[in-house]
């Protein structure tokens, strides 16, 4: 009889050992995920989030549609991209990221293919808004293959690179009546898109022979 509760508080004994490791084991999979600071400096996430734009830019133009992702921070250092996720072909919306286990670090989204009916060579004033609300920093690729920079903090748009530093539309034609400053705040994209879109030389001769 002994040895038959001996045989069972062994059993018991070795359960709650296993149980114990599993415990632990995900106590240190929380602690792990939980990540309340980042660690990886700016300019490795600004390279990142521009790789991956490179990647987004021919099926955004290909398509005419945003595409949108979110870069992240695992708890040892690591970038990660949150899935794409597939916008219209002026809207795109991060709401959807789930970033529970990782630092979000910033969104990214294109600007589909080049239209005479968009201004899609500058962030818009919404993509600025948002990311300032988001209070998180957010990378752009436009269709002319410029890539650009919103600091939330700074409420500011930087051009990291101009175009062609992207994968462009070949359909694309700058525009001398729409050539992007080096910067924008709130205020001065606000003031861009109170005017009205200028009709580009290139635009037309494209359209008239199209």
């Amino acid at each position: 009889m002994f040895e038959g509760n001996r045989g069972t508080v062994l059993v018991l004994l070795g359960c709650a050992l296993a149980w114990a490791f599993i415990v632990l084991r995900q106590a240190d999979t929380v602690l792990e995920a939980d990540i309340h600071e980042a660690i990886v400096p700016q300019a490795e996430v600004e390279a990142f989030a521009r790789e991956q734009l490179a990647k987004f830019q021919r099926r955004s133009i290909a398509e005419n549609v945003e595409l949108c992702g979110m870069v992240a921070e695992r708890a040892n250092g690591e970038l990660v991209l949150r899935e794409e996720i597939l916008g219209s072909e002026d809207r795109c919306n991060i709401s959807y990221f789930d970033v529970r286990s990782l630092y979000p670090r910033a969104t990214i989204h294109t600007h589909g293919a080049h239209s005479a009916s968009y201004d899609s060579e500058v962030p818009s004033l919404l993509d600025m808004q948002g990311d300032i609300a988001s209070q998180t920093d957010g990378y752009i690729a436009t269709p002319g293959g410029r890539f650009w920079h919103i600091d939330w903090q700074a409420e500011k748009a930087r051009l990291v690179c101009g175009a062609g530093c992207l994968p462009s539309d070949p359909a694309y034609r700058a525009c001398d009546t729409l050539e992007p400053q080096e910067s924008y705040n709130l205020l001065q994209l606000q003031e861009r898109e109170s005017v009205r879109l200028p009709v580009c030389q290139a635009d037309a001769a494209s359209a008239m022979t199209g």
